[in-house]
């Protein structure tokens, strides 16, 4: 009777991309944090033009809703990502310095890193979306959120050595979901491009 419950609970929850090739990631996976490589990490934050970010803080604040606070909510913590890097990245450092693993980095800096990047990006799309607005000025406002996944990338390395796995190995291979995704990816940056050349001066 429990099997039959346990099969008709998993019939109905809710499905999650595959993004993430977990074969090689040891059992008991809700008890550590979020292991990826980081290229692995740079390479579909890049294909998604950083939509990737979303998802990366949602597997973070999972972990930290089953371990820490479960009232919290990952999706909007997800989302509203600016408005909560800084405490999620001074958790992750807490949580690396409570198993003895602390790792050189500063939380608070590169959470005001990925802010900055950020804020000012979306206020170069807005200026740039206005009358007159140059292509180069459309460009740097598309380019510049990129350069958000370097403090990404120093939490995950951070997260990585505190669980034993400095290199991500256990989730660098890529699921089914992310080569569609690199492939959609590498299709959004070629009409992107072939957009802006063809876009008047």
């Amino acid at each position: 009777m429990a099997g039959e419950m346990d099969g008709l609970a998993d019939a109905y929850r809710a499905p999650v991309a595959d993004l993430d090739d977990e074969r090689g990631q040891a059992a008991g996976r809700e008890e550590t944090d979020y292991v990826v490589s980081p290229t692995k990490l740079a390479l579909l934050f890049t294909a998604t033009l950083g939509l990737y970010s979303v998802y990366w803080f949602y597997k973070h604040w999972q972990h930290q809703k089953l371990v820490a606070s479960p009232r919290i909510w990952p999706w909007a913590r997800a989302i509203f990502s600016v408005f909560y890097v800084s405490a999620l990245f001074k958790q992750l450092d807490w949580d690396t310095r409570s198993v003895g693993r602390a790792h050189t980095w500063n939380p608070t800096a590169n959470a005001a890193i990925f802010i900055v990047i950020n804020v000012t990006a979306r206020v170069l799309d807005k200026l740039s979306g206005l009358g007159g607005g140059s292509i180069g000025l459309a460009v740097v406002a598309l380019a510049l959120p990129l350069f958000s996944v370097f403090p990404l990338l120093t939490a995950q390395r951070v997260v990585n050595q505190s669980v034993g796995d400095p290199q991500g190995l256990g989730n660098s291979r890529l699921g089914g979901g992310g080569v569609v995704v690199l492939l959609v990816g590498a299709l959004v940056w070629a009409l992107m491009v072939v957009g802006l050349l063809a876009s008047p001066e």
